[in-house]
C-alpha cells in the first residue's frame, strides 16, 4: 500500500540523523487522536526525548580541548629543546658543541614531531625521551633537565586525560546505545500499530501521521 511507511533501515542512520528523525516523528505523532494511540505515542515520545537528551548532554569536548592544550604545551617544550640544541651546536665550541651535535643527531631521526597527529606525536615523544635520556651528561651540560622533566610531565598528563576520555566515551556509548535501542523499539511498535490500524480501519485518522513520517524519512535520507 502506497500510504504505508517507507520500509527503511533507520538503524543504519548516524546518531545525529536518527535523533532528528525521532524528533520529527514525535511532532508528527501529535496528529494521532484517540485512546487507541495514546499509550504507544506516549512511550515513543518519552524514549525519543530521552535519546535526544543523552545525545546532546554528553559531549567529549572538555577532554578533547584539554588534550589539544597539552599537545600544544608539549610541542612548545620540544621546540625549546630543539632550539637550545641548535644554538649550542652552532654557537659553542668544545665539549658543549660535541654534546649538542650528538643530541641533534638523535633528534633528526624524529623530524618535526609537532607537525604530526596526536597519537603518533606522543608515541614519538616517548621514543624521543627514551633516546636522549641515554645521554645524561649531555643533558646536564646543555641545561636541558627542566625541559625534559616538563616534557615527561605533559606526557603523563596526556596519558591520564586520554584514559579518562576513553572511559567516558565507553560509558557514554553504552548509555546512548541503550537509549537509542529503546527509542527505535518504541517507534517500530507505534509504526506497526498505525499500519495495522490503516489496514483494518482505513487511513483517514492516520493519514497526516503517515505523510509526516514518510517526509521525515526522505528528509533525513534514511
Amino acid at each position: 500500500m502506497r500510504t504505508l511507511f517507507l520500509r527503511k533501515k533507520i538503524g543504519r542512520a548516524t546518531n545525529k540523523t536518527f535523533d532528528e528523525f525521532m524528533l520529527r516523528v514525535v511532532k508528527a505523532s501529535q496528529s494521532l487522536k484517540g485512546e487507541a494511540f495514546e499509550k504507544l505515542t506516549s512511550e515513543f515520545t518519552a524514549s525519543a526525548k530521552r535519546f535526544n537528551e543523552v545525545r546532546i548532554s554528553t559531549p567529549s569536548t572538555e577532554f578533547t580541548n584539554s588534550i589539544h592544550k597539552i599537545s600544544q604545551e608539549t610541542d612548545n617544550i620540544f621546540r625549546k629543546i630543539k632550539l637550545a640544541i641548535d644554538f649550542y651546536a652552532e654557537c659553542c665550541e668544545g665539549k658543549t658543541q660535541t654534546c649538542a651535535l650528538e643530541l641533534r643527531k638523535e633528534l633528526s631521526v624524529f623530524g618535526n614531531i609537532a607537525a604530526t597527529g596526536i597519537t603518533k606525536k606522543f608515541a614519538d615523544y616517548r621514543s624521543l625521551i627514551a633516546k636522549i635520556k641515554k645521554f645524561p651528561q649531555s643533558i646536564t651540560l646543555l641545561n636541558l633537565e627542566k625541559w625534559i622533566t616538563a616534557l615527561e610531565t605533559f606526557m603523563e598528563s596526556f596519558r591520564e586525560k586520554n584514559l579518562k576520555r576513553d572511559e567516558f566515551l565507553s560509558s557514554v556509548k553504552g548509555i546512548r546505545y541503550s537509549a537509542r535501542i529503546q527509542a527505535e523499539k518504541n517507534y517500530i511498535a507505534l509504526r506497526d500499530y498505525v499500519e495495522a490500524y490503516t489496514v483494518v480501519n482505513g487511513k483517514k485518522e492516520v493519514e497526516d501521521f503517515i505523510g509526516f513520517v514518510n517526509e521525515a524519512l526522505i528528509w533525513c535520507n534514511i
